[in-house]
């Protein structure tokens, strides 16, 4: 009979659990006059990498990160492939052998978006809570 109960009480925990909404991840935010609607995971990827340094209409990018926090994890893990130690340590490589700059940080997110606001060509994340007038939110393909 426990067996039962206990069968039937994670059942039921489990057919809740599964209606919760999905984990949403970070958005990605661009300047709205960069003229970008949509970008590739990959360019993304490759602009936080420093590999890319032009959205695909040639504007140029300027991109920026969170100090820290549940989206800058997120945001590292799921679209650049690199936790944060491992993106500071790619970053610092990159920086002490004169082949990069370290990228922005900023302590919040609304710091962020004001970058990414007034900056030409920015581009940013945060997390899906976060108000982002002012800036475009942009689909990853």
């Amino acid at each position: 009979m426990k067996n039962r109960i206990l069968t039937a009480l994670a059942l039921v925990t489990l057919v809740a659990l599964s209606a919760l909404p999905a984990h949403a991840g970070p958005k990605v935010i661009v300047n709205s006059d960069a003229g970008v609607s949509s970008v590739s995971a990959e360019t993304v990827k490759n602009v936080f990498l420093g590999r890319t340094t032009k959205f695909d209409n040639g504007t140029k990018v300027t991109f920026a990160v969170l100090k820290d926090g549940a989206a800058h994890e997120s945001f590292l893990d799921d679209v650049v492939g690199k936790s944060p130690s491992q993106f500071l340590s790619y970053w610092r490589k990159l920086a002490f052998s004169g082949k990069g700059t370290m990228p922005q940080e900023f302590d919040s997110e609304d710091a962020l978006v004001a970058f990414v606001q007034s900056t030409p060509g920015a581009i940013g994340y945060v997390s899906e809570s976060t108000a982002t007038d002012g800036v475009t939110v942009v689909a990853l393909d």
